[in-house]
């Protein structure tokens, strides 16, 4: 009896390595162009200040906007919580897929506020989106996380903070 050229143990391997979604790498710009766009959705978390003490924020619809600038100046998303009116994000070059991008931006700034003290910002936000196809109705889907806070620089005490998670689609 011959031996056929491939042999099922190969054959299921080869389907196996090509039914499963490749590792995550620097997406090309072409790839992340068709991620860019504004994404809406509902975010909620724990979120607090100097006046306001820690507490569940109970969600709420908000925006944003994903795009290929390497450095940005969002506004807060609890407007009203934080000393800066725009905080920068320094993003990493998006990874993933062809059809998951992966972002995470590191807030990294000083200023000084109204009352003359030197604040610091730092956290992460991270953002993972999922192409489900043409066919889907809400065809991006985006998982979202953003840690935030400010501290006072001489001291480290905390002037304002946020953990908020959500969920947005384009």
């Amino acid at each position: 009896m011959k031996t056929p050229p491939f042999s099922l143990f190969a054959l299921l391997t080869l389907f196996v390595l090509t039914a499963v979604d490749a590792p995550a790498r620097d997406l090309t710009t072409a790839e992340f162009r068709k991620f860019r766009g504004r994404y809406t959705g509902e975010v909620s978390g724990i979120a607090g200040n100097t006046t306001i003490p820690q507490q569940a924020i109970p969600s709420f619809e908000t925006a944003i906007v994903v795009t290929s600038k390497p450095v940005e100046m969002p506004t807060p998303m609890i407007r009203d919580l934080y000393s800066a009116t725009k905080h920068r994000i320094i993003w990493r070059k998006p990874t993933g897929t062809p059809n998951r991008a992966i972002l995470i931006g590191i807030y990294s700034m000083r200023f000084t506020n109204s009352l003359g003290a030197s604040i610091t910002a730092r956290g992460t936000r991270r953002i993972v989106i999922n192409d489900r196809g043409a066919a889907a109705p809400n065809r991006y889907i985006a998982s979202f996380s953003d840690n935030l806070k400010e501290t006072f620089t001489l001291t480290g005490a905390t002037s304002a903070a946020q953990d908020l998670k959500g969920t947005f689609q384009r």
